[in-house]
């Protein structure tokens, strides 16, 4: 089942050290940076190696960090013309800066070179959205929260849009979508954590939706498409993260994290063909390595920040949206630095 709609325009301005062994007692040490940041982030997007883009849903307000040095950086905040909107998910693509604005119900997007935003209000039957992501032919896919649906927006002009609403099948409350990640302009991959499942839409399939159960008891809550299609994705409850093949789709890997965690987000990195994740309910920041199904975990420097969205750049560098925190941290390569042994060790 599908709706179309079409709606006007609103526009509005902007308010080499190689390791031989560690010494004992002596531990890595983290090359973690943190900045302040004016509210609570919760979600990230990547602009470049020096520059990102937050949101602060309660300040209702999205920002940008550009980082020159540790100690040099500088922080922009735009509020949001919708007043208690609270601007939830965000990605930079192409000189835009895309975000939900779940309690507006509205998309927005700000212009980087004007710093002008513009907003897309959605229909009456679509409502809370909370993620985004985009696809390649530029359709802005999001989830409909409070509408239990799958919903794209495709902009056709400055003045025009449209709106296609792919409603999750079935009666019960508990169908509501979370997180979503594009596959290609027809597949698009989304959790919905209060059914245990995670589904696959397929736009020209007779049935949209391909929902796979992620194990009993689970939550499944942040999902990421890699290089590959393999689906990857958190399970909130489980302390595990979970891989789906593109081929077997019913096929669920299981990779189990140590700590007791809230998975509430997930990069792949695929420079470093590894995915990233941030527990919040531990105050760590983890990263699985698939080929050997080995963890790092790391805790954040600022005690109890329940470190929330993450994002990986081209360079390697792991930003983190650190919420109780009140900041951004930025975790360097090679994330840890190596302890040289004594020189009279160093012959043997």
């Amino acid at each position: 089942m599908k709706r179309s709609f079409l709606i006007g325009l609103i526009f509005l301005g902007a308010s080499m050290a190689v390791l031989v062994l560690a010494l004992p007692g002596q531990a890595d040490t983290p090359l973690f940076e943190e900045y302040p940041v004016p509210g609570n982030p919760v979600n990230i997007s990547v602009e470049s190696s020096s520059k990102v883009w937050f949101t602060l849903p309660e300040q209702n307000a999205i920002a940008s960090l550009t980082v020159t040095s540790t100690t040099d950086y500088k922080v922009v905040s735009y509020t949001i013309p919708t007043a208690n909107s609270h601007p939830y998910d965000i990605l930079y693509k192409n000189g835009k800066v895309w975000f939900t604005e779940r309690y507006g119900n509205k998309l927005g997007y700000l212009d980087t070179q004007t710093g002008n935003i513009y907003e897309f209000p959605l229909p009456a039957t679509i409502s809370e959205p909370v993620s985004l992501d985009i696809a390649p032919d530029g359709g802005i896919w999001f989830t409909g929260y409070g509408s239990y649906d799958i919903a794209r927006l495709v902009v056709t002009s400055t003045t025009e849009f449209a709106f296609e609403e792919f409603p999750v099948p079935g009666t019960s409350d508990n169908r509501k979508p979370w997180d979503i990640a594009v596959q290609d302009n027809e597949t698009v991959w989304f959790t919905l954590p209060y059914l245990n499942s995670i589904g696959n839409l397929m736009k020209d399939a007779l049935q949209p939706f391909d929902i796979r159960d992620a194990g009993g008891g689970s939550k499944p809550w942040a999902i990421e498409v890699d290089t590959w299609n393999y689906a990857w994705f958190t399970d909130n409850t489980g302390n595990r993260i979970g891989k789906v093949t593109p081929t077997t789709l019913g096929d669920i890997i299981w990779y189990s994290v140590s700590s007791p965690t809230w998975g509430v987000a997930l990069s792949y990195d695929p420079g470093g063909l590894t995915v990233w994740f941030t527990e919040a309910g531990a105050n760590k920041v983890g990263r699985l390595n698939p080929y050997d199904s080995t963890f790092k975990e790391f805790g954040v420097p600022t005690s109890g920040s329940q470190p929330q969205g993450i994002a990986v750049d081209g360079e390697g560098n792991v930003w983190v949206a650190e919420y109780e925190g009140g900041k951004i941290g930025r975790w360097r390569p090679p994330y840890f630095n190596f302890i040289y042994l004594p020189l009279v060790l160093r012959n043997f």
